[in-house]
């Protein structure tokens, strides 16, 4: 009769030290901080041409820049740049969904340097999407 109740007991405390291991490791996952050297600033116009959710609920967004080269004789050039949105910004990223494929002006001006959470991003995020 007590060997069953010592058991029970070993076999209560495991799980309780399993699933403290578990929030644990979520934790130090979740929180686990990064170092982020993000000096850019700027405003950038382009067309969304799309988006990405990451592990930690980041977004990186796609952008299809638009800026004129006279330098080299060219006129107009695009290329595409990637973007982020820090995991809370709500509004941003229901702006970057609404906006989908049409032409924008992007404000990213956070400058990030220091230890930040993986669920922020490594670079300045976007700030102000607005419609041109």
């Amino acid at each position: 009769m007590f060997e069953d109740e010592y058991r029970n007991n070993n076999l209560l405390y495991a799980f309780f030290i399993f699933i403290g291991i578990l929030v644990f490791c979520y934790g130090l996952f979740w929180y686990l901080p990064h170092f982020a050297f993000g000096w850019d600033t700027g405003v950038m116009v382009g067309t969304v041409i799309g988006y990405d959710t990451n592990m930690f609920g980041t977004k990186t967004v796609f952008v299809l820049e638009q800026r004129t080269v006279f330098d080299e004789g060219r006129g107009l050039s695009q290329s595409q740049v990637k973007l982020c949105s820090d995991y809370n910004d709500y509004e941003i990223h229901a702006l970057v969904k609404l906006y989908l494929n049409k032409k924008v002006k992007i404000e990213y001006q956070e400058r990030r340097i220091g230890y930040y959470p993986f669920k922020y991003c490594h670079e300045a995020p976007i700030t102000k999407i607005e419609e041109i």
